[in-house]
């Protein structure tokens, strides 16, 4: 994507969810899987997160937001490290 995102989550217009109020909470939840592009080590993975959003109660939902704000990115760093497993048969080692 031309902004750097990786995906987006998009709402089309929650207006018209008449189960979603001012008190609503909405959770995004993902999961992902490590390719060969992660960095090993303590070095780290880096992401960010951030939401745009607008508080134009007459904004229509169909593209072409103009009057929308962002909060602060959230930045963590996601570890990953390789491991070396051996494993031995307990059988040729005499346990039954």
């Amino acid at each position: 994507m031309s902004d750097g995102c990786t995906f987006k989550v998009r709402f089309s217009n929650l207006k018209n969810i008449t189960s979603v109020t001012k008190d609503s909470s909405i959770t995004v939840e993902y999961t992902s899987t490590l390719n060969t592009n992660a960095v090993l080590g303590f070095t780290g993975n880096p992401n960010e997160v951030y939401l745009e959003y607008s508080s134009n109660p007459t904004q229509s939902g169909a593209g072409g937001i103009t009057d929308t704000g962002k909060t602060n990115k959230d930045k963590v760093i996601v570890f990953t490290y390789k491991m070396m497993m051996l494993r031995l048969r307990l059988a040729l080692m005499g346990v039954p």
